[in-house]
């Protein structure tokens, strides 16, 4: 609610979402949002112009094994390379959920079919961009957009 008076409008506004073809939650007023959890943290992406998919994870042990199919085999070979694997892991897992929020279809995007270059990236015919959010060093966040002159306002908000 707060994002939203900070963009002048009304706590009404909240009334109004309405639910894409993939279910993904926007305002009619067209306004964009996307919230993503982990841990001890909530992040809210909103912004009036551009589109905007927001994730973040706690980093915590996991059996790379499991995920095998979620990566590409370069992808794999940086993560393994990296002094930190799980940052790492994570990391690219929290960019593709951010290009896979913005852009709307979720999971019916295939994982490993989400090409990263730089802060660069391709998903089916669309073009996305990254931004790393440096929230905590036992995180990794992203935020996805389909603009990539971006200026990025972050305010902690303490509950």
């Amino acid at each position: 609610m707060k994002g939203i008076c900070e963009l002048g409008l009304e706590a009404s506004e909240l009334e109004n979402i309405r639910y894409d073809e993939y279910k993904r939650p926007f305002l009619s007023s067209g306004i964009d949002f996307n919230i993503a959890h982990s841990g001890s943290y909530v992040l809210c992406a909103i912004s009036k112009e551009i589109r905007v998919g927001i994730d973040i994870e706690e980093i915590r042990p996991v059996n790379f094994e499991d995920f095998v199919g979620v990566m590409t085999e370069a992808q794999w070979d940086r993560i393994k390379r990296h002094r930190r694997p799980l940052k790492a892991f994570y990391s690219y897992w929290s960019m593709k959920e951010s290009v896979m929020k913005a852009d709307g279809r979720g999971m019916e995007i295939p994982l490993d079919t989400i090409s990263i270059t730089g802060n660069s990236v391709t998903c089916g015919q669309h073009e996305w961009f990254l931004k790393k959010l440096d929230i905590n060093d036992g995180y990794a966040a992203w935020l996805a957009t389909n603009c990539n002159k971006t200026t990025i306002a972050l305010k902690y908000i303490h509950f």
